[in-house]
């Protein structure tokens, strides 16, 4: 699963959205103030995070799992 591409396609669109909510976040703060734009940027980020998080925590026990999987089989 973690050598497959569409898996490492998926993680870094997720670590892309992450680091444009953190760019919005900071260009709405300190270029735009625009409190509707930080907290877009905010959440952008947070879910991207929180979802590519998921996603390699998700990766790395299915690759546990097809480790045993042939160990036992």
């Amino acid at each position: 699963m973690p050598r497959d591409p569409i898996y490492r396609t998926i993680l870094l669109l997720l670590g892309l959205d992450a680091v444009a909510g953190a760019v919005l976040m900071l260009l709405g703060h300190y270029r735009f103030h625009d409190q509707a734009l930080v907290d877009l940027g905010a959440g952008l980020g947070v879910a991207g995070g929180l979802l590519y998080l998921f996603f390699r925590w998700w990766g790395r026990r299915r690759l546990a799992q097809r480790d045993d999987d042939r160990r036992t089989g």
